[in-house]
């Protein structure tokens, strides 16, 4: 009998912590980040040539089994909510406030349970109804879709309870970051290339902002795929990957914000405590987040440094899987309930949600990659930690300014990740003689987030690229060159150079050249 009482007196305590948990999280208040006994990836790690992985870690007992709170509508057991992600990266008002952005989530696989289950997300963390509503081209705004890889409702892929912990993951960060953006969630028949390339394709078409969840190792026909993820305006965040020093396609496209994994630790009012390079000593899944020089990708022109090619990774998010989210999934053989995930599958969607917050503007002719280099200012910068050992100490290192693991930092705000900053434009070109040649001068009508320029000469449709070295950009948007061999009847260009690498041709000036003292 006393057992029996004793037995219930544990399961009373046990409801009261989390339902003490849960109102700490809707006034502001955190517990301790969990201590696991472990995790692991939720994916099988050697998918196989053709195919990719999923990036979710899972935490785990000391068994190795899935640590679940199974009850409906009680708080979690630990794991991170809405309230502190929000309030740790500084967001809070931007996602309290109006927004027609939408958010597609690319994954493979369906979980049959996702809106379901993020609706029990919701009325646990106090977050109002989000309705269901039509795939594009209906209204997109604050309501959630799923559809297959080319946009249609029937028939979805068939289920997968691996993929199923990812999607639960994507979605659910997503809506906590950004709890009035609407949610695409675009389901690939399976994990091969062409499957989830073609989800990208649709989801690039009929969405603000793409988050990718998923990886392979680098191959060397990889650049060939890259035009799935050019586009200008639409931003592209890929998980950077979960084991350690080392880099993974798409991670690695010139064209993606390559997002890397921090261990983050609040204060007892959600805001940032302290904030590391995600890693552990193991190697293998959960040793932390991919960093380093790709094999194959060229230099994005808004990277400088450190790699001959383009450097992984750009920014990053909570990604520690003992500092994960919180996580409603159903979609399991035990029934489910709430689990703790991480990896960098968390970080992509966090990341993809803020850059929704800033406004994304798929009319921008930038990459939104470029746009956080334009402004790293408005970034918390990770200065330690690591993922690993490596050649090149910054590629596996956290510390100030750019490295491999966090890449230029963690969102403090939604500056970083805005399209205006990147934008600049040409006002005037003017053309007169001198002394000493032809002076080309020109004036900016927005130069912040300029790499510089080129002047060209054109000589009966020759045309001649006159500065060896990019005409650097200044403050004062006022720029000058000196033709001093122009020859007869020239013309000229000016080129504009973005951080992001895409250009823009000014010209051509009349061949009418005013003669000045």
């Amino acid at each position: 009998m006393a057992t029996f009482i004793a037995l219930i007196g544990l399961s009373i305590s046990l409801t009261t912590a989390r339902a003490s948990r849960l109102a700490s999280e809707r006034e502001g208040r955190t517990d301790a980040p969990l201590q696991p006994f472990g995790s692991k990836a939720v994916c099988p790690v050697s998918a196989g040539p053709g195919f990719f992985h999923c990036h979710a870690l899972v935490v785990t007992d000391a068994a190795g089994t899935p640590v679940v709170t199974a009850l409906r509508n009680a708080a979690p057991g630990s794991g991170y909510g809405p309230k502190q992600f929000r309030t740790a990266y500084g967001v809070e008002a931007a996602a309290a406030a109006a927004t027609t952005a939408v958010v597609a989530i690319v994954d493979a696989f369906d979980n049959p349970n996702v809106k379901a289950d993020l609706d029990v997300y919701n009325s646990t963390y106090g977050l109002p109804a989000f309705p269901s509503c039509a795939p594009p081209p209906a209204t997109n705004a604050g309501c959630f879709r799923k559809v297959n890889q080319t946009g249609g409702t029937s028939p979805l892929p068939v289920g997968d309870m691996s993929w199923g912990q990812e999607i639960a993951l994507d979605v659910q960060s997503v809506h906590a970051m950004c709890p009035k953006c609407g949610i695409l969630l675009v389901e690939a028949t399976s994990n091969t290339f062409a499957n989830l390339l073609t989800a990208v394709d649709y989801a690039a078409a009929n969405a603000n902002v793409v988050s990718n969840s998923y990886g392979a190792p680098e191959f060397s026909g990889q650049t060939a795929l890259d035009t799935h993820f050019n586009h200008t305006g639409v931003p592209m965040t890929v998980s950077s990957g979960d084991n350690g020093y080392g880099v993974e396609y798409p991670a690695a496209s010139r064209y993606v914000t390559a997002v890397g994994g921090t261990t983050l630790t609040l204060t007892a009012a959600n805001t940032r405590s302290t904030e590391t390079a995600w890693g552990t000593a193991a190697n293998g899944p959960g040793s932390g987040a991919g960093s380093g020089c790709s094999l194959y990708e060229a230099r994005p022109a808004w990277q400088a440094g450190g790699c001959a090619t383009r450097a992984v990774a750009d920014v990053s998010a909570d990604a520690n899987p003992s500092t994960g989210a919180a996580v409603y999934d159903t979609f399991l053989p035990s029934g489910g309930g709430f689990l703790v995930l991480g990896g960098t599958s968390l970080a992509s969607p966090l990341i993809a949600a803020v850059y929704a917050l800033a406004g994304a503007q798929p009319s921008a002719p930038t990459y939104a990659a470029s746009y956080p280099y334009a402004n790293r200012a408005s970034l918390f910068d990770v200065i330690s930690g690591t993922n690993g050992s490596c050649d090149g100490p910054f590629l596996c290192v956290a510390g100030p300014g750019y490295d491999g693991p966090t890449g230029l930092g963690t969102p403090s705000g939604t500056t970083a990740f805005a399209a205006t900053q990147t934008a600049p434009t040409l006002r005037s070109i003017s053309v007169r003689r001198s002394s000493q040649g032809i002076v080309i001068s020109w004036q900016t009508g927005q130069e912040p987030g300029a790499t510089g320029f080129n002047v060209y000469r054109d000589r009966a449709g020759a045309r001649t690229k006159l500065n060896r070295k990019p005409i650097a950009s200044t403050a004062n948007a006022s720029h000058i060159w000196r033709d001093k061999t122009p020859g007869a009847k020239p013309t000229y260009y000016v080129e504009l150079v973005r951080p992001d690498g895409s250009r823009t041709l000014y010209g051509p000036t009349t061949a009418k050249v005013t003669s000045s003292r």
